[in-house]
């Protein structure tokens, strides 16, 4: 609490002695460590009800209301599971970033953390979690319902490309495109496997500090869930369609990577 509250003052001071850091926006893609980054740019800037930072949802907002939009202009830290349009709207002037995470990895986090979750008042999101806990992971990557593929069928893709909701079927060439097009003119792509590595630097480039105590948020629960091994998923023509995009945006950020 103390920590927290010295980080805030520090970053106050920055603004009162004109060295006010610049704003940010992050685009969080669901599963790919958005939480923990949240964590640390409230912990330097403040809760929501300071009016410094704003989350917004793409399933709540598929079209940016007037409030919404404005007090997101104002804030000093913007995020939230939104897409490109969203991220265009709210983010002049401001460090545009966002953590990217290996395909079939995130499928795996995704399934294994929805059969863990109880409960949540996002209907994307409760659609999501009570299907992982009825179906195998292999008919939970292949669901046909249009609020479940919002979350699993390339959604790094079609977020950065427009957005990851309301899901329509993409056009593959097109989708990745216009993803490819965007991830490039952000500040910065940050791979998941390397953000605890990052973190330092995207620290002084926005003008933050880390906590001495960092901890992941939303973590993949370790209790044994039975998933369909990398080497037959990737076998499955049908279950590869699924991240197909995903990969291939994946390897064009990353292309030293396996």
């Amino acid at each position: 609490m103390l920590e927290r509250k010295w980080l805030r003052l520090r970053y106050q001071l920055k603004s009162i002695i004109g060295q006010a850091p610049k704003r940010v926006a992050f685009l969080h893609i669901p599963k790919c460590g958005g939480t923990t980054v949240f964590q640390h740019f409230k912990t330097n800037i403040g809760g929501g009800r300071s009016g410094k930072i704003a989350q917004f949802d793409s399933v709540n907002f598929s079209t940016l209301d007037d409030k919404t939009l404005e007090r997101s202009r104002r804030a000093r830290f913007v995020s939230g599971h939104f897409g490109w349009t969203a991220l265009t709207k709210t983010s002049a002037d401001a460090f545009r970033f966002t953590v990217l995470r290996e395909p079939y990895d995130r499928l795996v986090s995704l399934y294994k953390f929805s059969r863990a979750k109880q409960h949540s008042d996002n209907p994307i999101f409760s659609a999501v979690f009570e299907a992982a806990k009825q179906r195998s992971f292999e008919d939970f990557c292949l669901s046909k319902e249009p609020e479940l593929k919002t979350l699993i069928d390339n959604a790094m893709t079609r977020a950065l490309a427009d957005d990851y909701y309301p899901y329509s079927p993409p056009e593959p060439r097109y989708v990745l495109h216009w993803a490819k097009q965007h991830v490039d003119q952000l500040d910065l792509a940050v791979d998941l496997a390397d953000l605890d590595d990052t973190l330092p630097t995207l620290a002084k480039i926005t003008g933050t500090k880390l906590a001495r105590r960092r901890q992941w948020r939303n973590k993949t629960p370790d209790a044994p869930v039975k998933v369909l091994p990398r080497s037959e998923f990737e076998s499955d023509e049908g279950l590869m369609r699924v991240i197909a995009q995903d990969c291939m945006l994946y390897r064009h950020v990353f292309p030293n990577r396996s």
